[in-house]
């Protein structure tokens, strides 16, 4: 890329990132977004009786999470807030049973065209599981691509010691490894796309890819609880995932910590440890859920989840695409949204997106990896558990591996 190019791309990015700031700053609905009981712009499908009636609990926790993802301090305010959440989860215990996991609806993709599909789930961002998506990759086994790639050097993580290194693919064959930077292996063999024509998307949700990521995977390892701020089309190639699904308007019972370009809690794989330590997950609406080899998954902006292999060979492609909350689709979660616009950390992040698209504007190549740029402006650790910033004991599972 020129350096006249890569000055209008960087023009462009802080001209969009300052109208995003600015529309944030002049909006009115700051007050009415700390003031407005629903934590997202579209009706929950679940429901917790009684839980739009605490409305002093609600408001202290909306301020809290408003004040410590404008300043990143997310250990302001601990006593206080641990002192509130006991207090909603004992109104809650009054009205409700511990929550059982709703399956997540399916449909087949050869029964919905593109206005459909993004009135019924992009645009209101509900998940769902697509069936029948076909593709004809070349690498969807493990041995496939150990036997293509094996020599290929790449990121990789010991899923025991946490321990990250540059080596052999091949050490995934017989090494407790996961391939950790999924993105640049992609980015070096873009040819592992070829089967996936992913564009035959872009009518269906009309938002602009920027990252793809490989999942490959021999030993029992996963992601705990998290969300990204950017939609995920996620393809399982070889074994199963078991997934965890929580709507952003129950962000209230799952002990929140928002980050830039994405958030993290208190929870770590969602299960019965998750429920002991942090109480008012037990009443907690989600969908749970396995993914098994030829189906994908739609899963929207902000919905916090945690993925676990429910086999030991597991193969997957994640591609994420980015819009802007309430301009291309519904706002998920304006709380968070707004929050995140006005701090400093968090707009250094969408400046990195927002150049990157640029760049692909103007030259029309996708030849570097697009989410590195983000990666390395993001600092904190991904395994890191926040059990802390609201007053709660640290979870007693490995948070890089799941045994079950």
């Amino acid at each position: 890329m020129n350096l006249s190019s890569e000055l209008l791309a960087t023009l462009q990015a802080t001209q969009s990132v300052v109208d995003i700031a600015s529309r944030t700053i002049a909006s009115e609905s700051l007050n009415k977004i700390l003031l407005q009981t629903q934590l997202s712009s579209n009706p929950p499908k679940q429901t917790v009786q009684g839980l739009v009636d605490c409305d002093m609990e609600l408001d202290a926790i909306r301020r809290l999470l408003f004040i410590r993802t404008l300043t990143q301090d997310h250990g302001f305010g601990v006593e206080r807030i641990a002192e509130v959440c006991g207090s909603l989860l004992e109104k809650i215990k009054r009205e409700n049973d511990p929550y059982q996991p709703d399956q997540l609806p399916r449909i087949d993709f050869n029964s919905i065209d593109p206005e459909t599909f993004f009135q019924t789930y992009v645009y209101p961002q509900q998940p769902v599981i697509i069936e029948n998506c076909k593709y004809a990759t070349q690498v969807q086994t493990l041995d496939e691509t150990l036997q293509q790639y094996a020599d290929k050097a790449v990121p990789l993580m010991n899923v025991n010691t946490g321990e990250h290194y540059v080596g052999p693919l091949s050490d995934l064959g017989d090494k407790e490894v996961v391939l950790s930077r999924g993105d640049k292996l992609i980015a070096e063999n873009p040819e592992i796309l070829a089967g996936f024509d992913l564009n035959r998307f872009i009518p269906y949700i009309r938002l602009n890819r920027f990252s793809d990521q490989y999942f490959v995977s021999n030993c029992a390892s996963g992601s705990t609880a998290h969300f990204d701020a950017n939609t995920n089309l996620f393809f399982m190639l070889e074994g199963e995932k078991r997934w965890v699904l929580i709507d952003p308007n129950f962000f209230y019972l799952t002990y929140m910590i928002f980050l830039p370009m994405d958030g993290k809690t208190a929870l770590s794989w969602m299960d019965e440890d998750d429920t002991e330590r942090c109480p008012l997950f037990n009443y907690c609406p989600r969908y749970e859920f396995t993914l098994k080899p030829g189906e994908m998954l739609f899963s929207p902006n902000y919905y916090l989840h945690s993925v676990r292999n429910e086999t030991k060979k597991t193969v997957a492609l994640g591609t994420r695409w980015f819009g802007e909350p309430g301009v291309h689709f519904q706002d998920p979660c304006p709380l968070y949204t707004k929050a995140t616009y006005l701090s400093p950390r968090c707009l250094e992040v969408l400046f990195n997106i927002r150049r990157m698209f640029e760049r692909t504007a103007l030259t029309g190549e996708r030849s570097d990896s697009l989410y590195e740029p983000i990666s390395q402006t993001m600092k904190y650790d991904t395994t890191l558990n926040y059990s802390h910033c609201w007053g709660l004991q640290p979870p007693t599972h490995n948070a890089r591996t799941y045994k079950g």
